[in-house]
C-alpha cells in the first residue's frame, strides 16, 4: 500500500506543476489555423447542391435496386455535407429558449 508523505506530495505537486507549463508553453507556441475562406464555403456548397440536383435526376430514371441503393446512399452523404456547410444544426440538438417563471411567492406562515 502506498503511503504519502511529505517528500513525495511535494514532488507529485512539481511534476503537475511542469506539466501544467508544459501544456500552457504547447499552447502558446501551437501554429494558427488559416482562416476558411467564405468564397470557398459557398462555392462547395453550391457544387454539394448541383451534385444532389443530379443525383435526384438520376433516382427519377432508374429502376435497378441495386443501382438505386446506391444512388439513395450518396444522396445521404451528400445531404449531410449540404446541412454541414449550411450550419443547420441536426433536429433536436437545439432547444428553443423559454422565459423562466417568475419565482412563486405564497407569503408568510400563519400558525
Amino acid at each position: 500500500m502506498a503511503c504519502i508523505t511529505a517528500a513525495n506530495a511535494r514532488e507529485m505537486a512539481a511534476r503537475s506543476h511542469e506539466a501544467r507549463r508544459q501544456r500552457q508553453s504547447a499552447r502558446e507556441n501551437a501554429p494558427e489555423l488559416p482562416e476558411l475562406d467564405e468564397d470557398y464555403a459557398d462555392q462547395r456548397l453550391a457544387r454539394v447542391r448541383a451534385q444532389l440536383d443530379r443525383v435526384d435526376q438520376m433516382m427519377m430514371k432508374e429502376a435497378d435496386p441495386q443501382k438505386l441503393d446506391r444512388l439513395a446512399s450518396a444522396q445521404a452523404r451528400l445531404a449531410e455535407q449540404e446541412r454541414i456547410l449550411d450550419g443547420r444544426p441536426l433536429p433536436g440538438s437545439l432547444k428553443p429558449k423559454q422565459p423562466k417563471p417568475p419565482p412563486r411567492y405564497f407569503g408568510p406562515i400563519e400558525s
